[in-house]
């Protein structure tokens, strides 16, 4: 797996669930929109 796009986020007190959450969000949406139209409806249709 080629990991160029990765980050790495050590964990700290300081850093608060809802800002993991928003890193996670911002990570698979800018994936996500960066696959074709089929393949996002693949997901989007098998996600309930």
């Amino acid at each position: 797996m080629i990991k160029t796009h990765w980050i790495t986020v050590y964990y700290e007190s300081v850093l608060t669930v809802e800002f993991l959450q928003s890193l996670i969000v911002d990570s698979y949406q800018l994936i996500f929109n960066k696959l074709t139209k089929k393949q996002q409806n693949e997901i989007i249709n098998n996600v309930t």
